[in-house]
């Protein structure tokens, strides 16, 4: 009588077998660590001193914009992060959410607005490709019209309110 082969009485049995070894899950860097343009530092902010040159220093130093032609700036998802996990402010709340709408509504915008500025002028070759479309396209006359009824107008309005 032959025997069938089972799990049981096989030579290789799963009870024998090892689990796979479990992979430790990797930290994950938090902005409070990054070492980045908006982060300034790893620990946690001093608390102002009662000496007054101590804390006119501290503002300064707030104050102060990092070197622009050594650093990299962040990307706007780094800055993204930094409004939801930042240590400006408690991680819930009227503040935390006022950063989170500012970062959305005005710095990721004016960020991306300033860097296509910055990208069309770092090449000589690419800023008088697009002088010139401008230029074509503004001898249009829908654009011409356009120009000439809302642009000019909007831009003396705006000079006539901040100036």
């Amino acid at each position: 009588m032959t025997e069938m082969m089972t799990d049981r009485n096989s030579e290789v049995c799963n009870a024998d077998l090892r689990p796979p070894p479990r992979r430790r899950p990797s930290p994950r860097p938090r902005p409070e660590t990054l070492h980045s343009a908006i982060t300034e530092r790893d620990e946690a902010p001093e608390k102002p001193a009662a000496d007054r040159t101590a804390w006119i220093k501290s503002v300064r130093a707030y104050f102060t914009p990092p070197p622009m032609l050594t650093e990299r700036r962040p990307a706007a998802e780094t800055m993204r992060l930094y409004a939801r996990r930042g240590q400006y402010a408690p991680l819930t709340g009227s503040r935390r959410a006022l950063g989170i709408a500012w970062c959305n509504a005005v710095a990721v915008p004016y960020t991306a607005w300033s860097r296509t500025k910055e990208w069309v002028v770092e090449r000589p070759t690419r800023y008088l490709v697009v002088a010139v479309t401008v230029k074509l396209l503004s001898e249009l006359p829908p654009v011409e019209w356009t120009v000439d009824t809302i642009v000019k107008p909007g831009a003396a309005f705006v000079l006539w309110l901040f100036v």
